[in-house]
C-alpha cells in the first residue's frame, strides 16, 4: 500500500498540460542573462513531442534543442505540486512569473479529495522516515524458532483401539505431559484396557467426545492442546465406518481443526501394510491417508509400525481359535506395541521429528507363518494354519456376514498378499527409523519375557 501511494503521489493521472510552441510566445534566448533554466525535480514528468511522431521520452532538459522542438510541449504533473510547473511553464513562454497568474489551460485546476490528500500526506511521512533515514538499525541477532516446542496438552484420537490405549498410557506415565485428552465416539463405553488409563491419573485424563468424521467436535476436543495423535484403526469396512471416510476424511478434518486453532504437532499412526493402489481399501487408504497428513499440516508426522502384537491384543470370532495363513511365504516386520508407544512420545518431544515419515519395522524380517507361529508361542496367540486363497476368501466371505466386527477379512487377505518392509537409510536417506528416535526394537520373545516381568498392560 506504501509503495502504491509513493508511486502515485510522483505520477498522477491528471489532465495534461498543453504548451504552445515557443516560436508563438515571447521568448527569451538562452544565452541572455535574463534566462533562468526552470528546475527539474524528479517528481515530474516532461515528454516531448516532434512534428507527425509518436516519440516521447520522460526527465528531459529544457536546455536541449529537443525539448523546445515541435508543435507542441506536453507536461504532466501532479496538482499539489503546481509551483515548480508554474515555473517551467513561464521559464518556457518566457512571461515573468512573478506578474503574471497561473495558466493551466483548458481544463483548469482541479484540486485532489480530501482524503487523497491524507493518503499522500501519509506516504510522505512514512517516505520520510523508512526511504531518507540513514541511520542503521539493529535487526534481531537471535533466530526465531520455528520448529514446534515439545508437547504437553495431548490429544488422542482413536485412544480406545489396541494401539491407541497403549500409547495413551504412556503418555499418562510421561511427566513432560501436563493433560492427555481422550477423544472418543461413546465416551460412556470405555474398553477395560482405556479405563486403566484413566485410573492411572485420573486429574490428567479428560474424556471428550469427538469424530473424526465432524468437524465441531474436533475443534472442541483439539482447542487449547499443543499435540495431536490420530491411533484411529479401521479394520472392517461396512456402511458406518468406510475406509476412506475414516482414513482420508478423519485426517483431513483433524489437520484442518489443528490449523484453525493453531497446533503444530501432528502424529499421524498409519503402517507398514499403506501402499498405493492395494486391492486392500484399508491398505490404499492409509497411504493416501499420509499424504494427506503431510499435506494438510506442515509439522505433521507419519509413523509407520509393523504388525503390532502384544498382550491384550483383541482377537474377536472365531479369530481366538485359529489363524488362517493365506499367503505364508509373505515377509513382513512385526512391531511390539509398546515400542511403538514410545516412539511416538519421543516424536512429541523432539522438535526436529516434524514433517517426517518414520519407518518403524521390527529387527526381524521373517515370513508370515513364522510370525504366526512365534505370536502363538509366545503371546498366547491364534494357532496358525495356511490355506489356499479360494479357502481363505470364502471363509472371510462368510466371516463378514456372520460378526459385526470380523477380526480375518477379505481385505485383510489382500494385505496379506503385500510384503511389509520398512524402508532403510540406503533406499531413501530420507526416511527415519528407530536410530533417529535413540531406540532399539525388540524381539518377539523379548517382549513376552518384558510383559511377564511386570511390562504388560
Amino acid at each position: 500500500m506504501l509503495k502504491r501511494l509513493i508511486s502515485r503521489r510522483y505520477v498522477h493521472d491528471t489532465p495534461e498540460i498543453v504548451v504552445p510552441h515557443a516560436s508563438a510566445q515571447p521568448s527569451v534566448s538562452p544565452e541572455s542573462s535574463q534566462y533562468k533554466p526552470p528546475p527539474i525535480t524528479p517528481h515530474h514528468r516532461f515528454s516531448s513531442r516532434e512534428p507527425g511522431e509518436g516519440k516521447s521520452w520522460n526527465q528531459v532538459d529544457p536546455s536541449v534543442s529537443g525539448f523546445a522542438g515541435g508543435n507542441q510541449e506536453v507536461i504532466s504533473h501532479h496538482p499539489q505540486h503546481y509551483p515548480d510547473v508554474q515555473r517551467a511553464f513561464y521559464a518556457k513562454t518566457g512571461t515573468d512569473i512573478a506578474n503574471e497568474e497561473p495558466i493551466f489551460g483548458a481544463h483548469g485546476y482541479r484540486p485532489l479529495p480530501a482524503q487523497t490528500q491524507k493518503n499522500y500526506a501519509v506516504a510522505d511521512a512514512w517516505a520520510s522516515v523508512t526511504m531518507t533515514s540513514t541511520k542503521a538499525v539493529r535487526l534481531p541477532d537471535t533466530a526465531k524458532r520455528v520448529l514446534p516446542d515439545p508437547a504437553t496438552k495431548v490429544a488422542i484420537f482413536g485412544c480406545t483401539s489396541f494401539q491407541g490405549s497403549r500409547i495413551a498410557k504412556r503418555l499418562v506415565l510421561a511427566p513432560e505431559i501436563k493433560e492427555l485428552r481422550l477423544c472418543t465416539r461413546y465416551p460412556d463405553q470405555i474398553p477395560p484396557d482405556l479405563q486403566k488409563v484413566i485410573d492411572l491419573n485420573p486429574e490428567k485424563c479428560t474424556l471428550e467426545e469427538a469424530n473424526v468424521l465432524d468437524k465441531p467436535s474436533v475443534n472442541r476436543a483439539i482447542n487449547g492442546c499443543d499435540g495431536i495423535v490420530n491411533a484411529v484403526d479401521c479394520r472392517t469396512d461396512d456402511f458406518y465406518q468406510l475406509h476412506h471416510d475414516i482414513w482420508i476424511k478423519g485426517v483431513q478434518n483433524i489437520c484442518y481443526q489443528a490449523r484453525v486453532v493453531g497446533i503444530k504437532r501432528f502424529v499421524f499412526v498409519s503402517g507398514l501394510d499403506a501402499i498405493f493402489g492395494n486391492d486392500s481399501d484399508r491398505s490404499d487408504g492409509r497411504a493416501k491417508a499420509e499424504d494427506m497428513a503431510l499435506a494438510e499440516n506442515f509439522f505433521s508426522t507419519v509413523v509407520r509400525p509393523g504388525e503390532l502384537y502384544g498382550a491384550g491384543y483383541r482377537y474377536t470370532a472365531f479369530g481366538k481359535l485359529c489363524y488362517p495363513t493365506v499367503y505364508p511365504n509373505t515377509n513382513i516386520q512385526p512391531t511390539w506395541v509398546n515400542d511403538l508407544a514410545e516412539a511416538t512420545f519421543r516424536v512429541l518431544q523432539d522438535r526436529n521429528s516434524v514433517k517426517r515419515v518414520i519407518d518403524l519395522g521390527g529387527p526381524k524380517v521373517m515370513t508370515h507363518m513364522q510370525y504366526a507361529t512365534e505370536r502363538a508361542l509366545y503371546h498366547k496367540g491364534p494357532a496358525p494354519f495356511p490355506c489356499p486363497v479360494w479357502l481363505g476368501d470364502t471363509a472371510a466371505f462368510f466371516n463378514e456376514l456372520l460378526t459385526p466386527r470380523p477380526h480375518f477379512s477379505r481385505d485383510m487377505i489382500c494385505e496379506m498378499e503385500q510384503e511389509q518392509i520398512a524402508r532403510t537409510k540406503e533406499n531413501n536417506p530420507y526416511v527415519w527409523s528407530w536410530e533417529d528416535l535413540g531406540m532399539e526394537p525388540t524381539d518377539i520373545k523379548t517382549a513376552a519375557e518384558r510383559e511377564a516381568a511386570g511390562e504388560a498392560f
